[in-house]
């Protein structure tokens, strides 16, 4: 069992290097009266470090919130650092704090006013991390302020305030937090794959629902997942609901930082190995500071107005809620798991309990989700919304028993438990979120936009669409979009603008622009011209279309409305064609080598495509097939091939095959990319590629039988892999006896450099990894065993991230013992490849011996080859040549190529079977004296229709006029 909480962030940089840029400001790191290194600098060292080393310890095995110890300072401009005077008459005060030994340092201020125009920066020594400027803006009722973390040792405190506010400057700092755990996500601590992006189109139907959720920290030490509710006044106040567990009270809620839309930018596939590392989302989106409101432990709330309005560029959505005790038919959890991206799970299976209890309790304290139907929630999800199948908050995460390799319950306090709570302001909901004592049941969310958009109206009627309701590719639709001030005031006629966002690529906007009336306080409106947009045929069925509108407002900055329509899983208003199957093809024996894969040289090659309609019918017809690869040659009479008529859902084969052949030119193992056309110029074309590669294997194994320990050491080992492919999957096999396996760390790197860790520490005190298989398909992983370890595991790291690589080259393997005391010896290390290798004939060239009609080989140095003395205007002179075939395959003389005057007599094309032999008879008219070449064209029975040209050249000793000499060179 465990709490939620959270284990890291990202990288520090990305947040201070924009934080430094909010104003302008700059660290003043010269043109000052005072050098940097004679700023006084001010120490502080943890006053226990065993405590630290344990706290690492105990956060690194069971997941603790904290990441960093407190130490109190006693710092002012008044009494310590330096002052001096810049030349624009502004004051300037520094100090340098350091923590040694410090992953990152934070800060906590217990009294903090900044006059107007001034502003205070954190920076490492060379500036290139810089937290700030923080001025006016971050002044707080409770007087507090709390530092973003800084990845330092060491930083530098400037102040900058102008001469004649000096005095107005209060700034205290009381609290130097040591970090002695990374704050941001690192990849050994990234959330499961099986988490969904809230990028992923799973998530667009919950859009508003994923910009009213957050990430926070307090006290610059623990961290959480929560989410802005709304209230039912109308008015918007910043109301945050958490869990009660993340330590969220009256003294912890002005040391907040609020992070938002940190969220990957991209929908990485759930299970894959992307989906399991760190990902991209931007931490640069803080607010800082909040007031505590109430908080119950029956129900687990803790309920916070955050001090500072949001910015409105990070689009924050105030959640709606229910305090009706119906349970949902379905359930959204939005959160941040392990504090890494936001992800988003569904589950369907809802039932009220009390926390960690599997028994119906009508009035217990929360709801138990009867594990995830998708995704799933880890540690750094507590306090994340749970949100009803209308979008509307139900409760908050406790705790529970689910990830990604363990697919049980989770828990959450009751929302209509905590509006009554413990019956006072400061422990329940309902002072807060109903201030005018309304009683209504449940309310809707609501942005920072004045406008809100009610359900749109599509209008497909013939002959634009097919009339269902349905949108599909090709048809040309309407759209009605219903606004609805949301705002205490109306709102003056204006006019609004259709724009694509991602899924929208393939859309025409016919009439993007629209106007509406004046919108009277909580009335609906709709535009008064529809918008008209034809969705392209090539639109992939069932994608949605995702749009904004973009509403020009007088008295509002630009109002941006995201406008999700969906498609139907059928497409059936157009043609639309695609592959049933993998195409089909046959190389016999003669043409090729008979594996079904085309390689190059291989020749009369046929191809079978399997199609299937996903539109509307289709009657018979003809498919032209063309080649994008210019190695591929594609036989004329059979480039066009009959396939049968196609209902919608119906699929049909070619019923003569399609004839090709790759040139032996063709780049091994490079794929062949080909086009069906059909007569039908509505129908799409159809593109396709025929792989060149065949399934292998390969491996690759040591027994080094090297010791390691029991002082801390990186053994390194080294298996080389020869053979040629990418690779499709791997397993990797170890025997390692050790009498303590929590000090082992063992990582994988590939010949191109990428580095995965299979193995971190686990299994305790425990002894021993024998015949241990790292496998990405086994059923459970790595750190949920114990040792000693024996049988397949999922590694720490998947190794399907070398997936694709190629295998050729150096497998690096690192064995780390990361403790004293204990050793052992690595015994055997295993590697193993699925493969998918180039495959590729080797075209056999044809191979002639050219001999005269007396036997003789020609060469150069045999002088003449006379052809028979005639006067002219008499018979044609000839000579006769012999062809023997010294290849191992049949050689087809099949045509000559030689100057003006010469050409070959008798029948062509000539067969010549291994072995055996041909004569050739040239005949000669006339000739004038020089050199010539000719060409005889020939062709293999493996490469039968791709001509190789055999090169001779003569030379004409005088002029010919019925005789004369001519020599062969060959």
């Amino acid at each position: 069992m465990h709490r939620k909480r959270v284990e890291s962030l990202l990288t520090t940089t990305a947040i201070l290097l924009m934080v430094g840029s909010l104003h302008g400001a700059e660290p003043l790191l010269k043109g000052t009266a005072i050098p940097l290194d004679k700023i006084p600098v001010e120490t502080f060292v943890p006053p226990d470090q065993d405590k630290i080393a344990q706290l690492a310890t105990t956060t690194e095995v069971t997941g603790s919130y904290l990441f960093a110890e407190p130490i109190d300072a006693s710092i002012s401009p008044w009494t310590h650092g330096e002052w001096e005077t810049l030349s624009d008459g502004k004051r300037l005060w520094r100090v340098r704090v350091k923590s040694p030994d410090a992953v990152s340092i934070n800060l906590g201020f217990l009294d903090y006013k900044m006059p107007e125009g001034g502003h205070l920066l954190l920076y490492s020594l060379d500036g290139k991390k810089v937290a700030g400027p923080f001025t006016d803006a971050h002044n707080s009722d409770h007087g507090q302020f709390w530092s973003p973390v800084v990845e330092v040792t060491e930083l530098v405190l400037e102040v900058i305030v102008p001469g004649e506010h000096e005095g107005d400057l209060r700034l205290f700092l009381t609290s130097v937090n040591h970090g002695f755990l990374p704050l941001f996500a690192t990849e050994e601590k990234a959330s499961g794959s099986c988490n969904i992006d809230v990028a992923c189109t799973e998530a667009d139907p919950w859009r508003d629902q994923v910009n009213s959720v957050a990430v926070y920290t307090t006290g610059g030490a623990r961290r959480c997942t929560g989410s802005l509710v709304n209230n039912t006044s109308g008015e918007i106040r910043q109301f945050f609901l958490t869990a009660n567990h993340c330590s969220v009270n009256q003294s912890t809620a002005p040391s907040m930082v609020f992070y938002w839309n940190y969220e990957n930018s991209t929908c990485r596939p759930p299970g894959s190995a992307a989906s399991g590392q760190s990902g991209d989302g931007p931490l640069n989106r803080t607010s800082h500071g909040a007031t505590f409101r109430a908080r119950h432990t029956g129900s687990d709330f803790s309920l916070v107005e955050i001090n500072h309005p949001i910015d409105p560029e990070y689009t924050p959505y105030f959640a709606g809620w229910r305090r009706t005790t119906e349970p949902p038919q379905s359930v959204v959890c939005i959160h941040h798991p392990r504090v890494s991206e936001k992800r988003i799970s569904f589950a369907s299976q809802v039932t009220p309990t009390n926390y960690l209890n599997s028994t119906v309790t009508q009035n217990g304290s929360h709801w138990r989700v009867h594990r995830w139907d998708l995704g799933t929630t880890e540690p750094g999800s507590s306090g994340s919304p749970l949100f009803d199948e209308q979008g509307r908050v139900i409760g908050q995460l406790h705790g529970g028993y689910a990830s990604c390799t363990s697919d049980t319950d989770d828990w959450y306090g009751r929302f209509s438990q905590s509006w009554e709570g413990g019956g006072t302001p400061d422990t329940r909901l309902r002072d807060w979120l109903d201030p005018g004592n309304t009683g209504a049941p449940y309310i809707m969310g609501r942005g920072l936009s004045p406008l809100s958009i009610k359900s749109p109206i599509i209008d497909d009627a013939p002959p634009r669409g097919d009339g269902d309701g349905i949108v599909e590719p090709g048809e040309e639709i309407l759209i009605w979009v219903p606004l609805e001030n949301v705002t205490e005031q109306p709102l003056e006629d204006f006019v609004a603008t259709l724009v694509p966002m991602s899924g929208a690529e393939h859309i025409e906007f016919l009439e993007g622009t629209s106007f509406y009336p004046s919108i009277g306080v909580n009335n609906v409106e709709e535009n008064e011209i529809a918008f008209r947009i034809l969705i392209g045929a090539d639109h992939p069925c069932g994608q949605d279309i995702r749009l904004q509108l973009m509403v020009d407002l007088e008295g509002y900055d630009e109002v941006s409305l995201p406008l999700i329509i969906p498609t139907g899983p059928i497409c059936d208003f157009v043609p639309r064609l695609e592959l049933d199957s993998v195409p089909m093809v046959e190389d016999y024996t003669g043409n090729g080598n008979n594996n079904g894969v085309p390689e190059p040289g291989e020749s009369s090659l046929e191809l079978t495509v399997s199609l299937r309609n996903v539109g509307k019918p289709l009657p018979a017809q003809n498919f032209t097939l063309v080649s994008n690869t210019p190695t591929t040659y594609i036989y004329g009479s059979s480039a066009s091939q009959h396939f049968p008529s196609m209902a919608n859902g119906q699929q049909a084969n070619n019923i003569q095959p399609f004839m090709f052949a790759l040139s032996p030119d063709h780049p091994c193992g490079a794929p062949v990319d080909l086009t069906l056309i059909a007569d039908d110029p509505e129908v799409p074309p159809v593109n396709f590629a025929l792989t060149t590669t065949v399934d292998g294997s390969t491996s690759g194994s040591l027994t080094p039988d090297t010791s390691i320990g029991p002082s801390p050491e990186v053994v390194s080992f080294t298996i080389p892999v020869d053979d040629v492919g990418n690779v499709e999957s791997m397993t990797a096999q170890f025997s390692i006896i050790h009498t303590w396996v929590g000090d082992l760390i063992i990582r994988l790197t590939s010949p191109e450099g990428n580095t995965v860790i299979l193995y971190n520490r686990y299994g305790g005190n425990g002894q021993n990894l024998i015949d241990t298989v790292f496998d990405d398909e086994a059923s459970v992983n790595i750190g949920q065993g114990s040792a000693p370890f024996t049988g397949s595991y999922r590694p720490a790291q998947l190794l399907s991230t070398f997936n694709g690589e190629q295998v050729t080259g150096d497998w690096i393997i690192e064995v780390e013992d990361a403790a004293d005391l204990d050793g052992g010896t690595v015994e055997f290390i295993g590697l193993n490849f699925q493969l998918n290798q180039p495959s590729c004939v080797e075209v056999p060239e044809p191979s002639l011996t050219i001999k005269d009609n007396r036997g003789n080989i020609f060469q150069p140095e045999n002088g003449a080859l006379d052809f028979a003395t005639t006067t002219v205007g008499s018979a044609i002179p000839t000579r006769s040549l012999v062809l023997e075939n010294d290849s191992d395959v049949v050689v087809l003389l099949f045509d000559t190529k030689f100057p003006d005057g010469f050409f070959p007599l008798g029948s062509i094309p000539k067969s010549i079977p291994p072995g055996e032999s041909v004569k050739l008879t040239i005949g000669l008219t006339t000739a004038e004296e020089g050199v010539f070449t000719g060409n005889l064209l020939v062709e293999t029975n493996v490469s039968d229709k791709l001509t190789v040209e055999v090169p001779l050249q003569g030379t004409i000793l005088e002029p010919f006029q019925g005789s004369g000499a001519l020599m062969i060179i060959f």
